[in-house]
């Protein structure tokens, strides 16, 4: 990572265990600036949500069960070879169950902060590892459960950065009888605390229901549909909400290595202390495959935040590259 040496912050991250985990909740315990306090965990639940919409990510674990490309052999595989494999989504196709990953990502963002006035724009390093277990149950029907820690470091504004832990549990149906569409139920735990590895900022309880339908339109891209209803049990009670989510999104499979990906998202966070947030953003993504374990992945995204409290407005531009591991057994 030559492009982060001149950041002493940035060298100090290297020298800890490099465990990073994004999330999208948490609870805090109780400090003398309360206002401060929920300051703080506002903004890195924000920033963490924006991190989160990167068109580079991958589907949930259940999706990937419901929806694992078939490999092609004989006359069909060398027709598509320009394209690399053909995508056919076969139905609760074997997977190993167990997975791990190890991400790294730097990024730059334009308001670190997420301020609706005096934007400071920053770098910033994401360190990402994770376990999870995912499998068919029965016809149509899967399980899976995770869990990540890790870290958000700031380069210059290092009273942001803070630590992550968060598990999760699911079941999902693939509904035949309606166009294929997946269904997801999913309970959430999730903690932030401050960098010093104490100070909680936030911890939440979320459940969420979900919607996913995939769309192949030829045999090298397809288009995805999402719709996800939530709510988030929080402490700080300022943070409770109740979450309305849909989103679209474009893959193109250019080479056998290379996929391009393009996400388009709206969600509408309806606060318990009369806090309405409309949060909109578009991301672009790539990921060249090294192998079948290793990856490198670039992504930029765009997003605007309408609320109806002024001081929670804002917009932001965030790019970075992301290096990854992924193993199944």
């Amino acid at each position: 990572m030559n492009i982060l040496s001149h950041h002493r912050s940035w060298r100090r991250l290297a020298a800890r265990p490099a465990l990073a985990a994004l999330i999208i909740a948490g609870a805090s315990a109780p400090l003398p600036n309360a206002t401060a306090q929920t300051s703080t965990a506002n903004s890195a639940v924000q920033q963490v949500q924006i991190f989160t919409t990167r068109a580079d990510q991958n589907r949930a674990a259940e999706e990937r069960i419901a929806t694992t490309p078939e490999p092609l052999t004989g006359e069909e595989a060398a027709a598509d070879a320009d394209l690399g494999e053909q995508w056919m989504f076969k139905p609760n196709a074997p997977l190993q169950p167990w997975s791990a990953h190890a991400d790294l990502s730097a990024f730059y963002t334009t308001n670190a902060a997420l301020a609706s006035r005096g934007a400071q724009s920053d770098r910033f390093l994401v360190a990402d590892i994770g376990f999870g277990y995912a499998r068919p149950i029965a016809p149509n029907w899967a399980v899976a459960a995770n869990v990540r820690q890790g870290f958000f470091r700031y380069d210059e504004i290092t009273a942001l950065d803070f630590d992550s832990l968060s598990g999760n549990a699911g079941i999902s149906y693939q509904a035949r009888q309606l166009a294929d569409i997946l269904f997801s139920l999913h309970y959430g735990i999730n903690r932030l605390t401050r960098a010093t590895y104490e100070d909680q900022l936030f911890l939440g309880n979320t459940v969420a229901l979900n919607a996913t339908k995939l769309i192949k339109l030829s045999t090298a891209d397809t288009v995805e549909f999402t719709g996800g209803l939530g709510y988030t049990f929080a402490d700080p009670d300022e943070l409770q909400r109740a979450e309305l989510r849909l989103s679209v999104g474009y893959a193109l499979r250019i080479t056998r290595a290379l996929t391009a990906t393009a996400v388009a998202r709206t969600e509408l966070f309806e606060y318990t202390h009369d806090r309405q947030d409309l949060l909109q953003s578009i991301a672009l993504g790539a990921r060249y495959d090294f192998t079948k374990w290793i990856s490198a992945s670039a992504s930029a995204s765009l997003a605007n935040n309408i609320s109806n409290r002024n001081e929670f407005d804002y917009g932001v531009f965030n790019g970075g590259l992301t290096v990854s591991a992924h193993v199944q057994f």
